[in-house]
């Protein structure tokens, strides 16, 4: 499963909150699309700002009978080097622990993540797109193999 939407920074103004929610989904849609082009199982999945992003993955890996999630998390902040943004990505795993009466519990393993850190400027959002992006994420992720599971007979 291929996670992402609202998931990192928190906004009030919701023009912003929109903006970024939309980018993470495209680039999180265009990472699912590159993964099933190439073979490998994926299900796309985008959280809306109000859901309990942990609820709502592990419902909808539940649901499609996932044992991964790749989820893109977006991060926009200001530090000594300056204001920037920058995406997280990670590749957990899925592992049952036990059986209740509510049913399987779960828990999570991470088996890759990268930080991609961009400045905050007009230049990069003129230069930088979701699905550049994206194609960038797709190759990082497949030469780490950690992709291999999910890969399709």
């Amino acid at each position: 499963m291929v996670a992402g939407g609202s998931l990192g920074s928190d906004f009030a103004d919701p023009k912003i909150e929109g903006f970024w929610h939309e980018v993470n989904r495209q680039i999180s849609s265009s990472l699912y699309e590159k993964l099933s082009a190439d073979g490998f199982k994926a299900v796309p999945l985008t959280v809306a700002r109000d859901d309990d992003a942990v609820r709502v993955i592990a419902a909808a890996a539940a649901r499609n009978r996932c044992n991964r999630v790749i989820q893109v998390e977006h991060t926009v902040s200001e530090d000594g080097q300056g204001k920037y943004f920058s995406y997280q990505v990670s590749l957990m795993r899925f592992s049952a622990t036990g059986r209740t009466a509510d049913g399987t519990q779960v828990r999570t393993a991470g088996e890759y993540q990268r930080s991609y850190r961009f400045p905050r400027t007009a230049e990069t959002f003129r230069t930088l797109t979701p699905v550049g992006f994206a194609a960038t994420v797709f190759a990082d992720l497949k030469a780490s193999g950690k992709l291999e599971p999910l890969r399709q007979p």
